[in-house]
């Protein structure tokens, strides 16, 4: 669990080693404090003073509600941008049609080549940097589907060949990219039904089903075809949402059980200081400076005994000032009545607001490493405007 006082450690500590630091932690042993009073016995003016100070040092926290939208409200949202991309990489997948017959409208359509004219349909020479068209021949072809079908390809319009990146040797002086018979490509486009073509090769009597460019003008013919890259992007969906299930239980439930356990089943109550200690903490700048700098970092503890208990916790300086000089001998706990065991010392049990800062940076984090897995898979693309 994170301590009052580990954030403003942290942050100093950060910005006198934002090149390279050293500290030196001294921390000092806790020194037996004066005994308490019985706990018949009211508690004194500067112990009710010292109660008002633990509870205010906690006013700047963002409040126990602050744990929804910290520590919730980010990684569901996480886990609902995941379940929206499954569910658009599975419509994707399905929308590539695989049985039945094919219908006219816009279409994605996956399946192997299979040449009318030319061995070859699609011949393209490249410049070595891949960013200029030298050289582009096609011709007509049948795409021959899963289902037996075979979907003439149109070759009236421009056409936007994509192939993925690793698909090119970066040593090859003279880049070639074609689509050959037998290769698996992915077509998209608006398929419609026209009558037998003299020069479409044998095939079925009267009409057959042809593919031709939707209303963006331009007919997208995929090497490899569409299926791996819908596979993968569910893929990364599904590695979203473990990842934001993981944070979510990690983040909202298991950081913040101490504060959750205490507000369920605490109990209010006055604890005996038996002991008090103060940590210093050194920073300072060891290279790339050219003028040294140095802080310091003080937290003081006290520690408590109720009944069989013993814990020790953060306080104000103004608080351990008092035990130290023996005015204070007593201060408020509340303790958890449910499960393990669980104390704080204060009148009321609250949400740290680091822990809600460091669910925020994890959850940046893990958007950062999910974002960068669902990127668009690396492709290359050329248009080939069509034959005059």
């Amino acid at each position: 669990m994170f301590r009052r006082g580990s954030i403003q450690r942290a942050t100093i500590g950060l910005i006198l080693c934002a090149t390279s630091c050293a500290h030196e932690i001294n921390a000092g042993s806790f020194v037996d404090a004066r005994p308490a009073a019985p706990l018949s016995v009211p508690p004194n003016a500067d112990e009710l003073a010292a109660a008002r100070r633990i509870d205010a040092s906690h006013a700047t926290d963002l409040g126990f509600y602050a744990w929804p939208s910290l520590c919730i409200a980010p990684w569901l949202a996480l886990l609902g941008l995941a379940l929206w991309h499954r569910s658009r990489a599975r419509r994707a997948f399905d929308a590539v049609v695989r049985r039945g017959p094919v219908v006219p409208g816009r279409r994605e359509l996956e399946g192997t080549v299979e040449p009318i004219d030319e061995p070859v349909p699609i011949t393209v020479e490249l410049s070595k940097d891949r960013r200029t068209v030298i050289r582009a021949s096609t011709s007509p072809f049948f795409l021959r589907l899963s289902t037996g079908e075979r979907v003439r390809v149109d070759r009236a319009e421009p056409i936007e060949l994509r192939a993925p990146e690793t698909a090119f040797d970066p040593d090859l002086t003279h880049v070639l990219l074609d689509v050959a018979s037998g290769d698996r490509v992915a077509v998209d486009g608006v398929v419609t039904n026209e009558a037998h073509r003299p020069d479409a090769g044998p095939y079925r009597d009267g009409t057959n089903s042809e593919i031709r460019a939707s209303s963006e003008g331009v007919l997208i013919v995929a090497r490899g075809g569409s299926t791996p890259v819908h596979n993968s992007r569910a893929r990364t969906a599904r590695n979203g949402m473990a990842l934001a299930l993981v944070g979510l239980v990690s983040s909202a439930v298991i950081a913040p059980y101490e504060a959750l356990s205490l507000r369920a089943t605490g109990v209010s109550q006055w604890g005996a200081i038996i002991g008090h200690r103060s940590t210093r903490t050194d920073y300072a700048a060891t290279r790339s400076t050219s003028s040294p700098t140095s802080s310091t970092i003080t937290e003081y503890a006290v520690r408590v005994r109720v009944g069989d208990r013993v814990f020790d916790d953060d306080v104000p300086v103004e608080v351990y000032e008092c035990a130290r000089e023996g005015r204070c001998t007593r201060v408020p706990v509340v303790l958890s009545t449910f499960g393990p065991r669980r104390s704080r010392v204060g009148t009321r049990p609250f949400f740290d607001d680091e822990i809600g800062f460091a669910s925020v940076a994890f959850f940046v984090l893990a958007a950062l490493i999910y974002a960068s897995h669902h990127r668009e898979r690396p492709w290359f693309t050329a248009r080939i405007d069509p034959p005059e």
